[in-house]
């Protein structure tokens, strides 16, 4: 009884636009049907053909030649996978070798700070902070609190000069930040519209939103809560239901919704440790860049930070509320206490944290990036943020 040979094309797709490709030969039994045969194969199987152990699923689709034995099998590169398989003696944090590795353990569990998960119950343990569970027309969110406290904010790197110095930025009081990226469900249920170019499940980001029309959402999301807007809108201008244009008056003391300052977002993505993205080292473990995606993801898939907040790296770039400044930080009236840049009128506005289809340089916990507050592209989102009381921040009027 012979066997029938099948060739089997495997693509992986890596990054944009490169591709990976293997072809397998299979000896399939006579007796059993080549299609339900290959259809039946398990991912230990198909790892081991390939040897290689980058691939966690796959899907074949049947070509019009299939009774010649093409099949075409697609599957995206699992970085975060691949990353577990690495040399058990090279730290996954520091890339240091165990022996000599770099990482602060936790005095508890000794564990390393940056994997502790609740073994303990240190400040450390991921999801440790206090959690306010929100809902709004049956669309559940979650407000992680950010406690007070100082951190090192930007970098000490001659070729970053939007980055640098790095200084020390303090917060008097602690505030309220979104766990997860504003989702497209929570977005439809305040706003009644999404220009969302991924729409595929509603729990992907929201993006295809103006700066002008996050300040938007956090007023109607206010008032569905019952707390005070932050901003006042005037002199409104739209295309279709986008807001272009608008003179925007923030309203400091209101205790609603708002955007995230830009020391706001960085203390609360590097929440209390030093390192190269929001959560770990290893890019691919908490955040989607252009090596394992080719498009946004559902939030809160990935790792999240030692303070329990999802995507601050990668996903979309999030709109905070400062005016964006190339010299912000080296002006010599910085303040210390809780900084922020703001003007009153149409200009570049601060985005941070990388998106789905940038590199990992520019998904680092201290890039800045920014646009025009008038515009919108499926690779720019943002998260809520919140005030305690009162916010005391002192305001540069540039």
């Amino acid at each position: 009884m012979s066997n029938k040979s099948i060739s089997i094309e495997i693509t992986q797709l890596v990054t944009m636009p490169c591709k990976i490709r293997y072809n397998v030969n299979l000896d399939i039994p006579k007796q059993k049907d080549p299609k339900e045969y290959i259809q039946q194969l398990s991912t230990k199987k198909l790892k081991t053909l390939l040897n290689t152990e980058c691939i966690t699923d796959f899907e074949m689709t049947t070509q019009p030649d299939f009774n010649e034995g093409l099949l075409k099998v697609e599957k995206i590169l699992d970085e975060s996978q691949s990353a577990e398989d690495e040399d058990a003696s090279i730290c996954q944090e520091c890339d240091f070798p165990m022996e000599d590795c770099i990482c602060p353990s936790c005095e508890k569990c000794k564990m390393i700070i940056t994997l502790c998960e609740c073994e303990c119950e240190c400040d450390h343990a991921i999801h440790s902070n206090p959690i306010d569970q929100r809902s709004v027309k049956d669309v559940g969110f979650n407000m992680i609190f950010c406690p007070s406290g100082s951190f090192d904010m930007g970098l000490d790197i001659r070729d970053h000069l939007s980055q640098t110095p790095k200084h020390q930025v303090h917060f008097s009081n602690g505030f309220w930040i979104a766990e997860t990226q504003v989702t497209q469900a929570l977005w439809q249920a305040v706003m009644g519209w999404n220009y969302s170019d991924h729409q595929s499940s509603q729990k992907l980001p929201v993006e295809n939103v103006t700066w002008f029309d996050c300040i938007q959402f956090c007023n109607l999301l206010s008032k569905l809560e019952g707390f005070q807007p932050c901003f006042k809108l005037q002199k409104i201008q739209k295309d279709h239901l986008n807001i272009i244009s608008a003179n925007v008056e923030w309203l400091k003391n209101a205790n609603g919704y708002r955007l995230p300052t830009e020391a706001e977002w960085e203390y609360a993505a590097k929440a209390g440790m030093d390192l190269i993205y929001s959560g770990s080292n290893h890019l691919g473990k908490v955040g989607w860049f252009y090596r394992n995606t080719l498009n946004t993801r559902e939030v809160k898939s990935k790792k999240a930070n030692a303070w329990g907040l999802y995507d601050m790296t990668g996903n979309v770039d999030e709109w905070c509320m400062d005016q964006y400044d190339d010299t912000a930080y080296q002006h010599k009236n910085r303040p210390i206490e809780n900084p922020v840049v703001w003007q009153n009128k149409d200009c570049s506005r601060v985005l941070r944290g990388g998106a789905c289809w940038y590199g990992a340089e520019r998904c680092r916990v201290s890039e800045r990036h920014h646009n025009e507050a008038w515009f919108a592209t499926n690779l720019q989102g943002f998260r809520l943020a919140r005030s305690i009381d009162a916010l005391p921040s002192p305001i540069i009027d540039q």
